[in-house]
This record gives C-alpha cells, structure tokens and sequence, in this order.
C-alpha cells in the first residue's frame, strides 16, 4: 500500500508540474517541516481552436475530467486491477470515451456512499467509495452537462435544444435511459477524489500541504453557469450580457476581453451567495489553502457589453467586498485564503486583505532594481521568485543590460550570498525575506530558462501550459540543494 500511495504522490506532483508547473519548497518562517504543492484543474477552450493558453477555461470549477486517469481499484481480496483512460492528443480532453468500465448496483441518497459494483475484462471488482451526495452537491449536475454535452459533440450548452438547454430548471428528460454512461461519469470522479484523498492523507502524514488555484470567473461554457443561471448576467438564451476583462492599459490599448459572463452580485445577494458558499466549500473540502486568482475584483470589476468586440466600452463596477466575504466565512470558517492582488489595485483591495488575514502576493521578478529589493516584504505575504505567468528567473535575467546584471549581482554579494548562479542566489534572497510564505517554482530551484516557461500572457499557443519535467532523475539532487538554503533562512 505505501508503495502504491507513494506513486500515487509521484504521479499527482508530476500532474502538478504539468498543469501549474509550481513545486514549493519548504516555506512557512513558523514551522520548517510544511510545504505546498499548487494545484489547479486545467482545461481548454475549444479544442478545435487549439488554444491550451489559458488554464482557468474548463468545464466545471468543481470536477475534475476522468478522461486523464489511470484508475487503480483495490480489490477486496488484496488484488488490484488498473483501468487506463488514455489521454487523446488531439484535445486536452474529450466529453465521453467508450469505457472499459461497467457499473451497477448503484445507491445515493442523502448522507449515503456511492456504492458500484465494477466489471474490468470480465472480472468483478467492488469497491465502496464514501463521497457523500450531500457533499458532491455538483455531481448530478455535472453527469447530466456531460453526458448531453456528448450528445451535442461539445457544443456550447447554450445552443441546445430547449429540453437541453433548459433542463436544470424543468427536469424534462428522464435520464434513467442513460444509467450505464451517467454512472461511468460519476464512478470516474469517485475515483479521482478518493485518490486526492489518499494524497492528502499521504502528504500531510509528511507536514506536506495542498493549495489549490480558484479563477474569480467561471467559464460560460460551463455545468457552474448552466445549474446557476440566475447568478450571471445572461440573456434569456443563456448568452452572457456583459463579460469579464481587464481596461485598456500600457500593454494594451484596446484592453482585454477574457469572455467569462458577470456575475449578478444583486441575485447572489438575495439567496446568501450560495453559488460562491458551495464552491468555496468544495475548494475547502479539496485543499488545505486556496489561492483566488483576480482576487481585485471582490472590490470592484471591469464589466464589459458582451457587443463590444473588445475592453474599451467596459466600467468598473463596485463588487461586494465584505458581504460576499462574509458569507464565504460564515459557510467555511477554517478556509485558509491567499489573494492574487498583482498589478494595479486600489488601497481598498488590501483593506479588505487585512481586515480578514489574508495574505497578497509578491513577485521578486516585478522589482528586479536594486531600490526595490531593498524593500522589506510583507510579514503577511506570499512571496514568489515568479508565477506561471512570469520568465524563469534566469531567462529574465539574460535580458538585463550589463548594467543592471553588475547591480544585481553586487547586492546579492554584500548580502551574502555568493552562489555564481543568479537562480540560486535569487531562491536564497526570497527565503530570507520576512514574508510568512515563500513559493518557488521548480523552473526557477533547479535554473531552466526559456524552455521551461509555462504561460506567456496573451497569446495562444501549443508552448504555453505544456512544459513539464523530462524526468526525475536529476530533480531529486537539485530539490536536495534547497535543503541548506532553508535550514539557513530559519524556515
């Protein structure tokens, strides 16, 4: 068992390379023993468009598509049997696939577990799986899109026909005539969360901790707005009035046009914002710390007429702060949130950071002078070399002049750290900072350059959210060089 727990955890953090490509060195300044490894469910636009270049496009923010596993089952008698799914290379993941699995036998009621019975080549293989209804309160939503969404081969929910499209309202259609491909739906997201399960438990036996990755927007193209229509801004076809994006800035003149609907903060209000209490709760239940990306928007958001070809007819909009805030705590209490707050905010959005704990983000890369490195972090912070969305460290740092490398270097020097790698001496610095929480990216410990770069903002392309690492072979020896780095820095 520990054998197959423990590749398990090998499998899950190459999965997590792969889709944030962040492994965390040991970080936190108050107990030296715990560290994060960053997930985030990535998924694709549209595959016939090829764009892998966004990674908060998906299907569901709750889910997670069976179609990339490789399930193992425990056998009652000891043995194990393994049914692949395999991945399809022309789309980062299909609707349905013929399954190898069978399922029957199956119960789900209130406070109930998913019980199925599973036929691999012929075999039985029963395995009992306590993933309460109560708690999947997504689940059943979420097999019915699937399944209708194979139907119509993935096309958007919206252009349905009525008794589709319309079916989380009126319940029309009598899905006891598909039993055998909603049950492969759910037994595969069974699968995966009893293995995140497993992980959790393998990790934190190892003062290991989880944090997850939650976009502020949901895709429209999506189980979360087709159940919840009444929480976005949509038309009565389900077509989003106003979008999400971002103004026209120095990096854009026409601003950018993300696509993702608005939601209706006045709705949400009405019912408690439950939309958002129920995915929090799940993101809670899922990680041990959550990270919301555009975290500036619970204080105001670009709202954008879906007619505007793009950012430049949008307005900022006052969004709910502290009533939406306070609902997510009074739903989930323990939640541990950290706040994407990058770029340019208003002193409104680290009000509400602080008047509820929660740590922003620094990134070393976006004050690479000598006068802002002399700056002290935030105690409440976490601190990144760089994001995903970032240059390794040591690529950004081959586009410095002359100049700036001499200064650089010179400051890294009378601090005390003499390393010739600007990589190393960079990951050093970030540790010995007073922030609480240090993120290192593994491009950025073991000195890749611009072929490990993860995303570049703003385009489309096959390189961006592909990288991952060849092999273990040699990672092992560098993680082992952040050993000293960290027994130093008092972490």
């Amino acid at each position: 068992m520990k054998k197959s727990l423990k590749k398990l955890f090998a499998s899950l953090l190459a999965m997590a390379l792969v889709v944030t490509g962040l492994f965390v060195a040991p970080v936190t300044a108050d107990a030296a023993e715990d560290e994060f490894l960053v997930f985030v469910a990535l998924g694709a636009d549209a595959a016939e468009s090829g764009d892998w270049g966004y990674q908060y496009f998906g299907p569901d923010a709750t889910n997670n598509m069976g179609d990339v596993q490789a399930v193992t089952q425990t056998v009652k008698n000891g043995e194990t049997a393994t049914v692949s799914v395999t991945l399809p290379t022309e789309a980062l993941y299909t609707w349905f696939v013929s399954p190898a699995i069978y399922t029957n036998g199956v119960s789900v009621g209130a406070n109930s577990t998913f019980e199925t019975t599973v036929k691999i080549d012929g075999k039985d293989v029963t395995d009992t799986v306590d993933f309460a209804a109560g708690d999947a309160f997504w689940l059943e939503e979420w097999s019915a899109y699937s399944l209708f969404k194979s139907f119509y081969n993935g096309t958007p929910w919206f252009e349905w026909e009525d008794e589709y499209k319309n079916w989380p309202k009126n319940r029309d259609i009598d899905l006891n005539d598909y039993q055998n491909e909603i049950l492969y739906i759910q037994f595969l997201q069974f699968i995966f969360y009893k293995q995140l399960d497993e992980i959790q438990m393998y990790a934190h036996a190892r003062n290991l901790k989880i944090m997850g990755d939650m976009p502020f927007y949901v895709d429209l193209d999506s189980a979360d707005v087709w159940c919840n229509r009444e929480a976005f801004l949509l038309d009565e076809e389900g077509k989003p009035e106003f979008i999400a994006g971002c103004p026209p800035d120095y990096f854009s003149e026409t601003g950018q046009r993300w696509g993702m609907p608005i939601y209706d903060f006045d709705a949400q209000e009405e019912n408690g914002y439950l939309f958002w209490c129920n995915r929090m709760s799940w993101m809670n239940r899922c990680y041990d710390m959550v990270r919301i990306d555009h975290f500036r928007a619970f204080d105001t958001y670009w709202k954008i007429p879906a007619s505007c070809p793009t950012a430049i007819e949008g307005k900022w909009i006052l969004g709910p702060a502290h009533k939406l805030m306070d609902a997510i705590l009074k739903a989930c209490p323990d939640i541990v949130l950290v706040a994407e707050d990058l770029g340019l905010i208003r002193p409104e959005v680290i009000e509400l950071e602080d008047d509820y704990g929660i740590p922003g983000m620094d990134v070393l890369l976006f004050r690479m002078e000598t006068k802002q490195l002399k700056k002290k972090a935030k105690k409440n912070s976490v601190l990144y070399t760089g994001t995903h969305d970032n240059a390794t460290c040591n690529e950004d740092y081959h586009t410095y002049d002359s100049n700036k490398r001499i200064s650089l270097r010179r400051f890294f020097k009378n601090q005390g750290y003499s390393s010739r790698s600007f990589n190393e001496m960079l990951c050093q610095y970030a540790l010995d900072t007073d922030a609480d929480t240090v993120i290192l990216p593994i491009w950025d410990i073991c000195g890749f350059k611009e072929e490990a770069r993860i995303n570049t903002p703003g385009t489309v392309s096959n390189k961006n959210w592909t990288w991952k690492l060849k092999d273990f072979k040699t990672f092992p020896d560098k993680l082992m060089s952040t050993k000293e780095w960290i027994k130093k820095s008092n972490r």
